[in-house]
């Protein structure tokens, strides 16, 4: 009964049981679930940078530093919605591209 045994477990006749644990079956994301990812990940991104550009800006141009958050995320809506599209695309077009769906639709219908 040596699949029994502990993993490493060395039994009486000199043989070594090793257990191997199976490997979960990993899906791949549809292209919309990678954009969504993207555009989510665009909009965080300008949310933790948006006070930091504002306090950059404010120093270089040598006024006093805001600490009003109403300041610190003046427009943050349009430079989400600049922003969140292009990381969308980005992320959909490499989530594309990594899972061979890209090539497999080139080999089908090539561009040139």
């Amino acid at each position: 009964m040596a699949s029994d045994a502990a993993p490493g477990y060395v039994g009486a006749s000199g043989t070594a049981s090793i257990s191997v644990a199976a490997q979960p079956v990993r899906k791949s994301l549809t292209t919309l679930q990678y954009g969504l990812i993207g555009g989510a990940a665009g909009t965080l991104e300008v949310l933790i940078n948006q006070p930091l550009v504002a306090v950059k800006n404010a120093l270089q141009e040598r006024r006093p530093v805001p600490m009003n958050p109403a300041v610190l995320y003046r427009g943050v809506v349009v430079n989400a919605g600049s922003i969140a599209p292009i990381t969308a695309v980005q992320f959909a077009v490499n989530g594309c591209a990594s899972t061979g769906a890209l090539s497999r639709a080139l080999r089908a219908r090539p561009i040139c």
